[in-house]
């Protein structure tokens, strides 16, 4: 592993990371993390954005481990935690990407709507047609409306389609 003081970055680099706060420590940080080979820029990315092992180490408890430095930021610095995951996590719906979770919280979807979803048998959506629905403003209000209305076992497209034209 390099460390500020070594051959393995150039003066420029040194002077780079030192301009960004970064140390052996923080090096050393991140490789115990699992983060042993990474680039100059990915220490200043990481570091500007607040990405710590204790982070990472939240990541893994909750399932998501390895993750590439620039998911780590994406996640950082979108909020999302342990604590917007587990949530998820418990409606035990999929296996979503970490990624997923930066989508549903920057759109608002909770896990109380995709437990709702599930309830009503769409319990196989893509993380995409889960936000599409979400957007849309389809509830699952609007879902036992339609179905009422005649309008059964309807695709997610089709139930946005008909949110569209103003049908219950």
């Amino acid at each position: 592993m390099p460390n500020l003081s070594c051959s393995d970055f150039s003066v420029a680099d040194r002077n780079r990371l030192v301009n960004n706060g970064i140390g052996p420590a923080y090096i050393l940080e991140l490789k115990n993390a699992g983060y042993a080979d990474l680039t100059v820029t990915q220490l200043v990315a990481l570091r500007s954005n607040g990405v710590r092992a204790d982070y990472i180490a939240a990541l893994k408890s909750v399932g998501y481990a390895g993750l590439p430095p620039n998911e780590l930021i994406a996640l950082k610095t979108n909020g999302i935690t342990p604590d917007v995951i587990k949530p998820f996590q418990a409606v035990k719906y999929a296996d979503f990407k970490a990624t997923n979770y930066v989508a549903f919280k920057s759109n608002g979807v909770t896990a109380s709507y995709l437990k709702g979803m599930k309830a009503l048998g769409y319990d196989r959506l893509t993380p995409k047609q889960i936000v599409d629905l979400w957007v849309a403003g389809i509830t699952d209000d609007f879902i036992k409306s339609s179905r009422r209305n005649g309008h059964a076992n309807l695709t997610p497209e089709e139930l946005i389609e008909l949110k569209r034209h103003a049908h219950p």
